[in-house]
């Protein structure tokens, strides 16, 4: 009984596709924009660790990205799983400093 709990469980949250847009597109129908966001934030962070064996090594573009989700989210700093709430801060400082700097 308690192998077949878990492997249902194991299917129930198992994410319906890798890709972040079709992920994400899939949560769309749900209509609930804060929620898409935090999927969409884990999502991310979940293909970048699938590509990476031990420690992640983000592109300016997962970064970039991850802080663009994470602003859509209310409470993100608890969606965040890979980085650290600071780090992420740094990234926003950073994309704004960037930002200004080609103004």
């Amino acid at each position: 009984m308690a192998k077949k709990a878990d492997t249902g469980l194991k299917t129930w949250t198992k994410p319906a596709t890798d890709s972040l847009i079709g992920g994400t597109a899939a949560d769309l129908a749900k209509r609930r924009p804060d929620w898409i966001a935090a999927n969409a934030l884990l999502r991310q962070q979940l293909i970048v660790l699938k590509r990476q064996v031990k420690q992640p090594k983000l592109s300016p573009r997962d970064r970039g990205l991850l802080v663009l989700l994470a602003s859509r989210v209310q409470d993100w700093r608890t969606a965040l799983v890979m980085v650290k709430p600071d780090t992420l801060l740094k990234w926003h400082r950073q994309g704004i400093k960037l930002f200004w700097r080609h103004q």
